[in-house]
């Protein structure tokens, strides 16, 4: 049988999902973590509960300004972020946002400008209708199709078994672009 839930990267519901799971003798755990630590998982460890930790979302996401769901206002803040920096007085001539709402922010902040055109823009996940967008976004997509597969795997053998140290396995994305499936060039003038 398997159990299924979001922790909406919040680590308070993490961990009440967690302990509501672990109450139904679950064999293993295959967990994308909200939060850095995962200390609270020892007990469950020990009892010789399985745990597999997925990608990890939450902290790349907090350079540009993005909180917990409740707080982080969505491209919002990433828009104030962004714009902040372009006033400085060496702004940035390329970016890289790591979340799809991130990026639309920044789309948006540097549109009001009109830097959209000077400032290189790279995104960490899919953003619906990047291919509109004019210039054109190079995304990095997440596959998590792929990502669910390796976990699974990773929790199944150590099920079996495997008892070797913990490792980090690589974590499947790929340079993407919804209309043409490949990376477009954005350069930034000099």
């Amino acid at each position: 049988m398997v159990f299924s839930a979001s922790v909406d990267e919040n680590q308070q519901h993490e961990h009440e999902l967690v302990k509501a799971l672990t109450a139904h003798r679950v064999d293993g755990l295959i967990i994308a973590p909200a939060g850095g630590d995962q200390g609270y998982l020892e007990p469950e460890r020990r009892a010789g509960t399985v745990i597999v930790c997925g990608p990890r979302r939450g902290e790349p996401r907090r350079r540009l300004g993005r909180r917990d769901e409740r707080q982080r206002g969505g491209p919002g803040v990433a828009d104030g972020a962004m714009t902040t920096l372009l006033t400085r007085p060496d702004p940035p001539t390329a970016v890289f946002t790591a979340q799809n709402l991130v990026t639309i922010g920044t789309i948006k902040a540097l549109r009001r400008p009109n830097r959209q055109h000077r400032v290189a823009l790279v995104g960490f996940d899919d953003v619906e209708l990047a291919d509109l967008v004019v210039p054109g976004i190079t995304v990095v997509a997440q596959d998590p199709a792929a990502v669910g597969r390796m976990a699974a795997s990773v929790l199944f053998s150590r099920l079996a078994g495997n008892s070797s140290p913990p490792a980090r396995p690589f974590s499947p994305a790929r340079p993407f672009s919804p209309a043409r499936q490949c990376p477009r060039a954005r350069r930034a003038p000099r």
